[in-house]
């Protein structure tokens, strides 16, 4: 009885470490499970951070163009020359002022000369000056 007393100590034992080990696979299993999740959220932090990097991208090249529109457009406001805008507005404004002295002194002739005519006329003379 040696032998089955021995048998079934042998037997305990291996089962304790079967057990043990179950209980390790058991562990491992839940850790697995961690990792997986993990790799789960770190794939789509990753795929977020490259949405974000093409989104950068997108508005870093609209920056780019926006700046070249404003060089272009600077390098046209440069191209005029203010002082030579501010002399033809002067000048235009000179011969406005001056078509408008002409203006008013070729219709006081115009009066003039109506009124003249109208004098003269035979109608304006035989209404007035009996």
């Amino acid at each position: 009885m040696d032998i089955s007393k021995d048998l079934i100590d042998e037997i305990g034992r291996a089962k304790s470490q079967v057990d043990s080990l179950i209980s390790q696979l058991s562990g491992y299993d839940e850790l697995k499970e961690k990792i997986t999740s993990t790799n789960e959220s770190l794939i789509e932090n990753l795929s977020n951070f490259s949405e974000s990097m093409s989104t950068l991208e997108e508005g870093a090249k609209k920056l780019s163009d926006a700046a070249e529109s404003i060089d272009k457009l600077s390098k046209t406001l440069e191209a005029l020359d203010i002082s030579k805008l501010n002399d033809k507005l002067s000048s235009i404004e000179e011969n406005m002022t001056n078509l408008v002295k002409s203006f008013k002194k070729k219709v006081n002739k115009l009066e003039e000369n109506l009124e003249l005519k109208i004098k003269n006329s035979s109608l304006f003379s035989k209404v007035f000056n009996k």
